[in-house]
């Protein structure tokens, strides 16, 4: 038909629901009331004074109220309720339908891309996505704020037309996405609003274009470099320029992290409550103990492996006020008793993995 979407051709359609309602009047009141809240008010004067009502169908509903509905579903049900019939399909072209679109494992052409950018979310989720596009997008007036791109398949070229019609973009995952230094270039330069953003596992980029993210992206405050290849002054650099930075991962990283790291970390990033430094193995007591004295405000520490650390220093996080998780897999027996005896109110080896998700639901007004 003239109104199916790309990815869905037929669906059985749900018997009609009805209840009783006076509904001629509803629709018109609700209009001049202001919209979903003012139908809602106009719903309950009906119930409390109208002696004669009668059932409706599903499709006499106040359009207010079917979007409130659409805006709680998944995309696959929205793809279903795009061709129930036309008057549903007309209420799905509007974009505060589609705040949050889905899709896992899906090879995109140039149609589902095109499709997905014109609907105007705020958030697309591609986790595993193989893009199989390499024409230009001419979108405007785009409004996302969140792409996750996490173990996708997608070319710099690609990434790059991308991001030029993305300028308000909060939240970026590019999680073991096989972009270079190229990418990160074009990020520094559109995504000047960008808050959390992660390049886990992304074996191609290196640290000199890193390096000057913080510059350009001031609002940075979460960020995921696990595993990244990179020196250690490109790391002193870059937390030089993140004073706002709450939250980070650079587990795996230990070339780059080194104890002038550390230090630099603790001197400029006075608000850090999220550190995970596991496999750093060049960490030693200099950079924890600076740490300890400077970061008051962490609540998650994980300093997994980190063998060269004394049994002495790692027992002064227990003078940290708001720390509740302590990671420390690898480490000797004798540390890990000592520990708990001293650490008696935080949550010890929780979580051998780090979970930093820098691609968190957004919340909306």
């Amino acid at each position: 038909s003239s109104f199916s979407s790309p990815f869905l051709h037929s669906v059985p359609t749900s018997p009609p629901l009805s209840f009783p309602m006076n509904a001629g009047k509803w629709r018109r009141e609700s209009r001049k009331s202001g919209g979903i809240h003012g139908a809602r008010r106009q719903l309950q004067v009906y119930e409390d004074t109208t002696s004669y009502k009668k059932a409706i169908t599903i499709l006499e509903i106040p359009e207010v109220f079917m979007i409130d509905v659409f805006r709680k579903l998944p995309t696959t049900q929205l793809l279903k309720c795009l061709i129930v019939c036309k008057q549903w399909n007309f209420i799905l072209s509007r974009p505060s339908c589609w705040r949050v679109i889905e899709a896992k494992g899906k090879i995109l052409s140039e149609g589902p891309l095109r499709w997905i950018f014109n609907r105007n979310p705020l958030e697309v989720h591609l986790p595993h996505c193989n893009f199989n596009y390499t024409g230009l997008f001419s979108l405007s007036g785009i409004r996302l704020q969140s792409l996750n791109l996490s173990h996708a398949e997608i070319d710099d070229n690609t990434f790059i037309k991308l991001i030029h019609t993305t300028p308000y973009l909060r939240q970026l995952n590019l999680e073991r996405v096989p972009i270079t230094s190229k990418s990160i270039g074009w990020i520094k330069k559109k995504c000047v609003k960008l808050e959390s953003f992660s390049v886990k596992t992304c074996e191609f980029l290196s640290g000199d274009e890193l390096a000057g993210l913080g510059a350009t992206c001031p609002r940075l405050c979460r960020l995921s470099l696990g595993w990244v290849s990179f020196k250690p002054e490109h790391f002193v650099q870059l937390v030089g320029t993140l004073p706002h930075l709450r939250e980070l991962d650079v587990s795996g990283c230990n070339e780059g992290v080194l104890d002038a790291g550390i230090v630099s970390l603790s001197e400029n990033c006075p608000h850090l409550r999220w550190l995970d430094t596991s496999d750093c193995y060049s960490i030693s007591d200099v950079g924890l103990n600076t740490l300890v004295k400077n970061c008051k405000k962490l609540e998650v520490l994980s300093m997994s492996r980190c063998h060269k650390l004394s049994i002495d220093t790692m027992l002064t996080v227990s003078s940290l006020p708001k720390l509740h998780t302590l990671n420390l897999f690898g480490c000797f027996n004798v540390v890990f008793q000592k520990i708990r005896e001293t650490c008696r109110n935080v949550t010890i080896n929780n979580n051998p993995i780090g979970t930093l998700d820098c691609t968190e639901r957004l919340s909306y007004s």
